[in-house]
């Protein structure tokens, strides 16, 4: 497995603010389907009752109770003629999914679904993609089957610089030669930097097979390979174009996918102040326009004199907006800089969709945003006004505006982040994610109190739909011990309150760890407990127990043990009880071997034993890679097996 490395100064940052889940997105989901039955939120991972599932290409997660006190939200299931329904409600946020529907609701508009949701067990399962980007996350997918939620560019964990946890040293100061004047040569004719091409083909074999009763199972059985081919070229053209191309393919005999398809192809050229993109473009401008939109086309940006213009023109690939008509994409931005510190833009993007059938979710839409920012080293400012128009087919324009005023000042040990959004109760802009009628107003500090010891504190308060929610959180992390630098210890506590007509709903969420190195083993230890008051007056609580160990057993063999308990009520037995054993053995450097033990237990129809045996040869003379899976797991109703086999190499 590979891993990133993470400079030491910046540990006291991911420790602070890692598991702020109260601003605006998390700061990192993962889910996986299929071989997996977890997602991890913000750095914690949460063992699901039933696994994340993949349908005709799209990523699919059950609606389960732990899925929801992850999130902070509520699932509430009803009937919905006959089919089963789910409200997803979050502060600002109210989802609305029907099994076998093609569109859900979101803060009362119908909007279109690349697939219907469908029933795993008991539970619900909706598109992954539409359900974390209406909840505040930025979305893409990687390996076909993996949903991954990036840091959005509002969350808290993002806007807190190094320089705020690091001294600051006085600069060097370099002595430059002293220069003697010469007389000028003719320079040669320049010649343009010749390609240089990459490549990448990965081969993988899945076979799935189900024993017993498949309908109780998570997975689709199959015995099919999957291709991946990348390309990439770099180099310059003779007329001073700089070249940088990528190529990303994919084929397999899977038929709930395509055949062979181009996932992804984008030619960048650049010279001087010019810019040229085509073909795939992901352009991410502001929060209430062309947010992280995916689009095929061509975009055009020039700088010069302060001002920088840049024009996209394509459309809307059928795989990412399932329709029956074309959506059109056209959008302009200039921005200029006066001066260091002052910033002025303006950017307009219409969306047309067009040809037949004339359908009544037709969107004729345009958006226009102004946004003005000042930007110094210790403080900075960004006001933006947007403003929309929408037609539906058949129906009138509608026209409404949204507000988002950012805040933030840094000193050496003290940071101030403030932010303040309106937006309208009939407000569409098609290339952003983002809910109408929502106000919000938050302001948080973090201070590092001493070299050791970072605390976090502040406010939000959501008003949507009649109902105001107010949230005030208080974080510290230290490292108590100078003599232990690897011991750490984080507490997280927010009280929230939530009100509307009918009377008030309280929320308070704990959250203690630990962690330590005792020689050569890891110890860490987390207690999260949840309890909430209902508008009726009823409590329902939540605690969860986590303790993993890590221990180099030998030189070649490392252990990882866990153990995690769930209860509704501090004095029940644990309803869900989860273990999980692991060891690796490092046959030599880069080539090693793996052999897990699952058991998970809830007293339902989901228990679960699992043993999973992993094979792993890394060859960084050839740059090519060999892995080797097997998985069981079994259920009361049911049995899995689950083999694959990848292979993959770089040129």
């Amino acid at each position: 497995m590979m891993m990133m490395r993470i400079p030491k100064n910046c540990v006291y940052l991911f420790v602070a603010v890692g598991l702020f889940y109260f601003s605006t997105a998390r700061a990192q989901t993962y889910v996986e389907s299929g071989s997996s039955s977890a997602i991890i939120v913000d750095n914690t991972e949460i063992i699901l009752d039933v696994a994340p599932a993949t349908r005709g290409g799209e990523l699919y997660v059950p609606l389960t109770d732990d899925l929801a006190a992850a999130l902070g939200a509520e699932f509430e299931y009803y009937d919905d003629g006959g089919r089963a329904a789910a409200k997803v409600t979050m502060p600002g946020v109210s989802l609305a999914f029907t099994q076998g529907a093609s569109v859900y609701v979101a803060g009362g508009a119908e909007r279109a679904l690349r697939g219907a949701p469908f029933m795993l067990g008991p539970w619900l399962a909706v598109p992954a993609a539409i359900l974390f980007q209406e909840i505040g996350y930025d979305a893409e997918y990687a390996d076909g089957n993996k949903f991954i939620s990036k840091e959005s560019r509002s969350a808290f964990i993002e806007q807190i610089p190094e320089l705020l946890f690091l001294p600051e040293a006085e600069p060097t100061k370099i002595e430059e030669p002293q220069k003697v004047a010469v007389e000028p040569e003719a320079a040669p004719a320049r010649k343009p930097a010749p390609f240089q091409y990459t490549y990448e083909n990965s081969f993988e074999y899945k076979n799935n097979k189900i024993s017993g009763d498949a309908a109780k199972s998570s997975i689709q059985p199959e015995s099919d390979g999957y291709n991946k081919f990348n390309l990439r070229a770099v180099g310059e053209l003779a007329n001073g174009y700089g070249i940088s191309a990528a190529l990303r393919t994919s084929s397999t005999t899977n038929g709930d996918f395509r055949q062979g398809e181009v996932n992804s192809f984008t030619v960048d050229a650049t010279r001087g102040n010019t810019l040229l993109k085509f073909y795939d473009l992901n352009p991410k401008i502001s929060r209430f326009v062309m947010r992280n939109y995916q689009m095929q086309g061509f975009q055009y940006g020039r700088t010069s004199g302060g001002i920088t213009t840049s024009v996209m023109i394509g459309r809307t690939p059928k795989r990412l907006y399932e329709s029956l008509y074309t959506r059109n994409v056209i959008a302009a931005r200039v921005e200029k800089r006066a001066g260091a510190a002052w910033r002025y833009s303006a950017t307009h993007a219409r969306i047309d969709d067009v040809r037949y059938p004339e359908i009544t979710d037709r969107h004729e839409n345009s958006v226009t945003t102004f946004t003005v920012g000042y930007e110094t080293k210790p403080f900075n400012v960004s006001v933006e006004r947007a403003m929309s128009a929408d037609r539906v087919f058949h129906g009138e324009s509608r026209r409404a505006d949204a507000t988002r005023i950012d805040v933030k000042r840094t000193a050496r040990n003290l940071m101030f982040i403030g932010n303040y959004e309106q937006i309208g109760n009939e407000f569409v802009s098609e290339t952003a994610f983002f809910t109408p009628g929502r106000r919000e107003f938050s302001a948080f500090v973090s201070a590092r109190l001493n070299p050791r010891t970072i605390a976090t504190t502040g406010g939000k308060s959501v008003l949507y739909l009649g109902e105001n929610t107010e949230t005030i959180p208080f974080q510290i992390s230290s490292q108590p011990f100078a003599a232990r630098k690897k011991m750490k210890l984080a507490m997280n506590l927010s009280n929230e309150k939530a009100r509307n007509a009918t009377g008030s709903k309280l929320t308070e969420s704990r959250q203690f760890s630990v962690s330590d190195w005792f020689g050569g083993t890891k110890l860490a230890l987390n207690f999260d407990r949840r309890v909430q008051k209902s508008y009726q007056g009823d409590l329902n609580f939540r605690t969860n127990f986590k303790a993993q160990a890590t221990s180099k057993l030998t030189d070649r063999l490392t252990g990882t043990f866990q153990f995690r308990q769930e209860k509704r009520n501090p004095n029940q037995t644990p309803i869900s009880r989860f273990y999980r054993a692991r060891f690796e053995y490092e046959l030599k450097e880069w080539n090693d071997v793996g052999l897990t033990f699952e058991r998970y237990y809830n007293g339902t129809e989901y228990d679960r034993n699992c043993v999973e045996a992993d094979y792993r040869l890394l060859d960084n003379i050839n740059d090519s890679e060999i892995a080797i899976t097997y998985g069981f797991h079994n259920y009361a109703a049911h049995n899995e097996n689950r083999i694959g086999l990848k292979y993959s190499y770089v040129r």
